[in-house]
């Protein structure tokens, strides 16, 4: 700003100084035609022009040398001022030149100079001051009385505006210094909050990933073995061990679903990134909610409400996993809290109506309510109303959590709640109607029993198992010996390849942890197992991470990939389908 402010005062003072200079030589005064006059006019002209140049085109070197800069305008406007003081009283060269003309000139240097400096005030003052007093005094010393008064009141009216021009420049100037040094500030603090968040992220995720892997490995034993368990305990007498072994999967359960809540809540913060959606039916998803509770609500004496809906009547812009969960979350909130009061009968009804900017999807009970007070905070993470014990019963102040999380990352969806103490509430989806005729992705069911000739698949099959936890290993084995397949482990890649190359019996099927010791990984050890037999070996991939990436299965055919803790029905299910697919592949072949 100040050296734009400068760079248009010295044009404008050598355009002024030339179109006088112009003026002149057309009149045809012979005073003003002066050759010395013109020279010293022409001379100032190119100095004015000279020091704009350089305020325009070398704002660098002006910038790193501000203070000699500032200076020596400071020293040319005193020069100029005593140049033109001697001028005008001057008995050769000045007898002619108006008292008016100088003054004016005086004038305007002063208010150019007090307006160019950035600097305070009680250092541009004295430097102006001095040339402006040898002014006065030589006025005084060699002209009349009324002149050198005229010259005193034009320096003092001049000095008096162009320190105030000063001081409201120093103050603006202080303001915009000061403003910009606050900005600075922030977001020098704005960056490195980011930066210790962005670490503290990372640590998060490598926090999260080390638990998973760590309490994952030991869930998965423990539920492999809680299954050979409940096989095992067939007799009368072992009703009461089935029972226990009952309540330890409930318990393996509630931990694996803790575990993978806490997972995907901190895998949507750190991604936040939105989720591909498609076309959804209502109808599907409703009849999908429909069949996972009404066990329950059944069992809980709460009867459970769904809108009839036609086929390819109310179909949604959506991510058919998520929409279902979110409505899974809600409907199984709706149920948990239920008000048991045995003057009326509990229900839970879901529906969907249009609205003008899509379909608004309600989740409405006649429960509990949730206290005024409360509404604002029941989607923070672990909040709940009511459960100052933390019963598990109650879930863990998690699940609203997710809902809000996911329906922020549904492109269009949005969330609201609606609650009365004692009363009820609902919960409403809203999101984008999908126009008729569409395309649709139908709901994949929850869960896909095995067929019970599959398991024949198993008996006698060849597997390598190939993981480095010596609990899960031997789970593992033990799991797979008793379904009636015969089973080689090892802990390692090395020591998997070497079984492999020694083994007398082609195997059928690697069952491999990702995350193995050394540099190598499961996906290198199916590789390197398959080039050890003349046929395409069936390969199950496991992995405890909770940010595996799936992609890095792309290309490899007949490889499945299932996440720890592994179910045993899973285990059996998905090895079963690998290993006849297997199969028919080579048939084909054949």
């Amino acid at each position: 700003m100040g050296l734009q402010f400068a760079f248009t005062a010295f044009v404008l003072g050598a355009a002024s100084v030339l179109v006088f200079l112009l003026v002149v030589a057309v009149s045809g005064d012979p005073i003003g035609l002066d050759t010395e006059r013109q020279t010293l006019r022409f001379s100032f002209a190119m100095v004015l022009l000279a020091t704009a140049w350089l305020f325009r085109y070398r704002e660098g070197w002006v910038l790193r040398f501000y203070v000699p800069a500032v200076l020596s305008v400071i020293a040319m406007s005193g020069v100029i001022v005593i140049l033109l003081a001697v001028l005008t009283n001057n008995q050769e060269l000045g007898q002619n030149v108006g008292l008016g003309r100088v003054s004016l000139a005086m004038v305007l240097v002063l208010w150019v100079s007090y307006g160019f400096q950035r600097l305070p005030v009680q250092f541009v003052t004295p430097a102006l001051m001095l040339p402006s007093i040898f002014v006065v005094v030589h006025t005084w010393v060699t002209s009349d009385s009324v002149a050198a008064l005229s010259i005193t009141l034009y320096a003092i009216v001049a000095h008096a505006v162009g320190i105030i021009l000063c001081m409201q420049t120093e103050r603006r100037e202080r303001a915009v210094f000061a403003h910009a040094l606050e900005l600075e500030q922030a977001n020098a603090k704005i960056a490195a909050q980011a930066k210790h968040n962005q670490e503290l992220s990372e640590a998060k995720s490598l926090v999260l990933a080390s638990v998973s892997h760590d309490l994952r490995q030991p869930l998965s034993s423990l539920s492999l073995y809680v299954n050979m368990l409940r096989a095992e305990a067939k007799d009368p007498e072992t009703a009461e061990i089935v029972r226990c072994a009952d309540h330890m999967q409930t318990c393996v359960g509630a931990m694996e679903g803790n575990l993978s809540r806490i997972l995907e809540i901190s895998k949507a913060q750190t991604l936040g990134a939105g989720f591909p959606v498609s076309v959804v039916e209502l109808a599907n998803v409703f009849a999908g909610l429909h069949t996972i509770f009404a066990p329950a609500a059944t069992a809980a004496g709460i009867e459970l409400r769904f809108q009839d809906l036609v086929p390819g009547e109310l179909m949604v812009t959506s991510n058919p996993e998520r929409l279902h969960e979110v409505l899974s979350n809600l409907l199984s909130n709706a149920i948990k809290f239920a008000n048991h009061d045995r003057r009326r009968r509990c229900w839970a009804h879901v529906g969907a109506i249009q609205t003008a900017n899509g379909l608004r999807i309600d989740v409405r009970d006649n429960g509990i309510g949730i206290p005024t007070e409360h509404q604002d905070r029941v989607f923070n993470e672990y909040y709940q109303v009511g459960n100052p014990a933390r019963k598990s019963t109650h879930g863990y102040g998690l699940g609203l959590s997710m809902v809000r999380s996911t329906i922020g990352r549904l492109p269009g969806h949005s969330l609201a709640m609606y609650s009365r103490p004692g009363k009820g509430s609902r919960f409403s989806v809203y999101a984008p109607q999908a126009s008729a005729g569409t395309q649709t992705v139908p709901r994949k069911p929850a869960s896909e029993p095995a067929a019970t000739e599959d398991g024949e698949i198993l008996v006698g099959s060849m597997v390598l198992i190939v993981e480095d936890d010596d609990s899960l290993r031997s789970a593992l084995s033990d799991q797979l010996i008793s379904w009636g397949a015969v089973v080689e482990s090892a802990e390692s890649c090395d020591e998997a390849l070497e079984i492999a190359r020694s083994c007398e019996r082609l195997i059928d099927a690697v069952i491999s942890d990702f995350k193995l010791p050394g540099e190598k990984n499961g996906i290198d050890v199916i590789r390197q197992v398959r080039q050890t037999q003349p046929h395409r070996v069936a390969a199950l991939l496991t992995s405890g991470e909770y940010s595996f990436d799936r992609n890095l299965l792309k290309g490899m055919e007949e490889v499945r990939f299932l996440p720890k803790p592994i179910a045993p029905e899973t285990l059996r299910t998905e090895l079963t389908m690998t290993i006849r697919s297997s199969l028919a592949s080579a048939a084909h072949l054949n």
